[in-house]
């Protein structure tokens, strides 16, 4: 009853974030932001809540063994979908179905990692920007 509460509770506060976004100003985070593909400098523009760059260290660090399971780019694995195949596709209601699936470990997700405050949006984000081919 908790997980669904608390998934409930997580789509209701990201519809606010989808329509009025944060404008993503961070103290010292340009200096990343210049090194990305266009697409991606411009994630702004999207409106999306996370920052695809904290997202993209989230999916690479391996910290939430997401590569175990999906692939990028041609890389990672294979029995769940690619993490890219998502880009620019995604409604904001398919944004927050994708969040609630995340967040309650669809089917074969490992259940031992969990999200912190913030990670989510990030996550999201980086799933969802188009990136330059």
């Amino acid at each position: 009853m908790r997980k669904i509460f608390a998934a409930f509770v997580i789509m209701v506060l990201m519809i606010p974030l989808l329509v009025f976004p944060f404008d993503g100003r961070v103290a010292g985070q340009e200096s990343s932001l210049s090194n990305l593909p266009q697409p991606v400098r411009n994630w702004r523009a999207l409106k999306l809540p996370g920052n695809p760059v904290l997202g993209r260290a989230l999916v690479l660090s391996g910290e939430k063994s997401c590569l175990q399971c999906h692939s990028l780019r041609g890389v990672g694995g294979r029995s769940a979908p690619a993490l890219d195949s998502m880009e620019g596709k995604l409604q904001p209601r398919e944004l927050v179905d994708m969040a609630g699936k995340l967040w309650n470990h669809a089917a074969h997700m490992k259940t031992e990692d969990h999200f912190e405050h913030g990670e989510m949006a990030d996550l999201i984000s980086y799933l969802h920007v188009p990136k330059a081919k």
